[in-house]
């Protein structure tokens, strides 16, 4: 039976930004953070299974949450069911989903509990948005960029959450589509893809009214760091700027050194003093797609092609846990059309990879979280324009 949990929707006022300790910035995390009371649980179901050599074969399908609301197995419906992020917060897995390609409406946010040995699915809130692309956590407080408004086109959304007391700001000025917002040195930024108007903002005032920081840059994917806002342009083949002190300087290195056809660094995590990322691209399912990491702008970004057992996969999804990076990855099964082999791999030096797990799903792994020391994938459909029909996607599987 599916629950409906009561989330109070209100405006974003400035007690609102202060109770949250939204600029009292320590930790930054995209898909890895989690809290206190079951890390130690998460990390050592992971320690054992690297220290156990222990492989996960088996996926169970658990649940399938936005099925009953796009319950058609049509190109557009598997769309809008995409499982696009799985963020661990608050002792629950938020999932995101919608399509803001064939608008399929304001987007449902669900999430994921498991207590008492059992496993449920609560519809945790709605954004006047056609879809959730990503979620981001910054110091116990969620954000979600608004990434297609069902509103007015004049101004777009930025949504905060902090243990169910949600909130909304719609003044982010001719952002239609945000994609990421991020808190760095203490200001929020957002990036939107507009070509109307400057599409990398700045606010000092907690998301009142918001500024364009610097000009020279070609805005994409942000990593706030210690002293600065790095950024991971949008432009092909990848590009890097540092915003630092509102001057804005290109760094001349290669984003994607094996894959030149990438343009859009996605996943992207801290882990220790390297930036760690993947291009994530639904046309490119079926080719090899690396990992790849930084850890000094001189050296340059390196990749991460095969991770121990020569399988060269799709890399999906990246999470950190305690001293650890794991990665998400998928390869097209040989023997059955349409079905895909998941892998989850794990290493604390991007260097030695200790695999996990090898699963057989009849979708594509897109996200993955850790809740309780299990990990859940959620999957989603083939390509945007090619009219796949996937009936899986949306779905959520237990490894085990």
């Amino acid at each position: 039976m599916k629950t409906t949990r009561v989330s109070s929707t209100r405006s974003w006022t400035s007690a609102t930004i202060a109770a949250s300790a939204l600029l009292a910035v320590a930790a930054v995390s995209c898909g890895g953070q989690y809290d206190e009371a079951g890390a130690d649980d998460v990390s050592a179901a992971v320690t054992s299974l690297v220290e156990g050599g222990q492989v996960l074969t088996s996926a169970i399908k658990i649940g399938d949450p936005n099925r009953a609301r796009f319950p058609e197995d049509t190109a557009a419906g598997c769309l809008a069911r995409s499982v696009w992020d799985m963020h661990s917060y608050q002792n629950q897995i938020l999932i995101a989903s919608g399509d803001l390609w064939n608008n399929s409406g304001a987007a449902d946010i669900w999430a994921l509990n498991a207590s008492a040995g059992t496993v449920g699915f609560v519809h945790e809130y709605t954004v006047n948005d056609e879809m959730v692309l990503q979620f981001r956590e910054f110091d116990g407080t969620l954000l979600v960029p608004g990434a297609d408004s069902t509103g007015s086109w004049a101004s777009g959304n930025l949504y905060a959450d902090r243990g169910g007391d949600w909130s909304v700001r719609s003044t982010i000025p001719n952002a239609l589509h945000v994609e990421d917002v991020v808190v760095s040195q203490n200001k929020l930024y957002a990036y939107f893809d507009e070509r109307r108007s400057a599409n990398l903002l700045e606010s000092t005032d907690q998301g009142a009214t918001w500024h364009a920081p610097a000009r020279g840059v070609v805005p994409g994917k942000m990593m706030p760091l210690d002293d600065h806002l790095l950024i991971f342009g949008s432009c092909k083949g990848g590009c890097l700027y540092k915003l630092q002190a509102g001057k804005v300087t290109k760094i001349s290195t290669p984003v994607f050194p094996t894959l030149p056809r990438a343009g859009v660094a996605s996943r992207i995590v801290r882990f220790g003093d390297k930036i760690v990322y993947t291009s994530v691209g639904l046309p490119w399912v079926y080719q090899p797609s690396p990992l790849f990491y930084l850890g000094s702008y001189a050296a340059g970004a390196r990749a991460v092609s095969d991770f121990g057992d020569g399988s060269q996969p799709n890399v999906r999804d990246v999470i950190v846990d305690s001293g650890r990076v794991l990665v998400l990855a998928t390869l097209p099964d040989p023997a059955v059309a349409g079905q895909f082999i998941g892998l989850i791999y794990a290493s604390s030096d991007l260097v030695q990879w200790s695999k996990l797990a090898q699963f057989e799903v009849p979708g594509v792994p897109f996200s993955f979280e850790l809740l309780d020391g299990v990990f859940y994938v959620g999957l989603g459909t083939r390509s945007v324009w090619d009219g796949y029909a996937d009936a899986a996607s949306g779905s959520i599987w237990r490894i085990q």
